[in-house]
């Protein structure tokens, strides 16, 4: 009975979740939103972080650990987890205030996607990838909307990623749709969406450049809590590097021996 209750909570999570994070759906396999992007602004995340606070507050007092199976309490573990470090990434590392390639992953990616992973017919993407594409319009004014002070080696990065999406809408599209009888909407899509890559593009080598000032260091504390949830481990940067220098000096010394020996043999 406790596992189903979990399960239950889970589903219930993860139902909301898919929905209003359409482009994620799509990536996991679920194409029920795939004519959909989602809503990023500022005070949707916030939102939804603040919803993320309530489920994990709600996860912890109705779900009772210990009286879980095994499976299931691996399952606890990994979802709330990752619940911690969604709530935790949302108020330490503000992406999309100060790094313009998370807005890059909807222009681009949210439409390639389809066209290259999708199991729905071609067609049925290819309608889904004109109703994405007349929604990026509102991507571009969100990024110019809430991004910031970036820091430059970042900003750089996106301003050539950029360029390559707008290629991507002047050519590289129609070698993934081919022949198909909604080409002329696609053309008629991508034609009303570059206008507005273009002006993105020069906010971004202009006004966004002039107040690229951050830094994109995080400190040593922000890092050791972003590699202890990206290994899922209580461990700091310092003993990983131990680590990997001790691994290191292993390594190469049993090469050391071995080449000996090679060497003996051959004299």
């Amino acid at each position: 009975m406790s596992d189903q209750k979990f399960h239950q909570f889970f589903s219930e999570y993860l139902e909301d979740y898919l929905r209003q994070c359409p482009v994620h759906a799509s990536q996991l396999g679920d194409h029920r939103y795939d004519d959909q992007l989602g809503d990023f602004s500022r005070e949707a995340r916030q939102t939804r972080t603040a919803a993320q606070r309530q489920t994990l507050q709600r996860f912890t007092d109705q779900i009772d650990y210990e009286s879980l199976s095994r499976p299931a309490q691996i399952d606890h573990e990994v979802f709330r987890h990752d619940l911690e470090e969604q709530i935790w990434l949302a108020e330490n590392i503000p992406g999309f205030e100060e790094d313009p390639r998370s807005y890059n992953h909807y222009l681009s990616g949210s439409v390639y996607s389809l066209l290259t992973q999708s199991s729905l017919p071609h067609e049925e993407n290819i309608s889904n990838v004109i109703a994405r594409m007349r929604q990026l319009p509102g991507v571009i004014a969100e990024a110019r909307r809430t991004l910031t002070n970036p820091p430059l080696p970042v900003l750089e990065t996106s301003i050539g990623q950029n360029r390559g999406v707008i290629s991507f809408y002047e050519k590289g599209i129609y070698d993934l749709i081919g022949a198909s009888p909604l080409q002329e909407d696609v053309r008629q899509a991508a034609a009303d969406l570059l206008p507005h890559l273009r002006d993105y593009q020069q906010f971004l080598e202009t006004d966004l450049r002039e107040r690229a000032t951050g830094d994109w260091r995080m400190g040593k504390e922000k890092f050791d809590r972003k590699l202890q949830f990206a290994v899922n481990a209580d461990t700091t940067a310092d003993e990983v590097l131990a680590q990997a220098e001790s691994e290191f000096h292993r390594v190469t010394s049993e090469m050391y021996v071995v080449a000996r020996q090679l060497w003996s043999n051959c004299h």
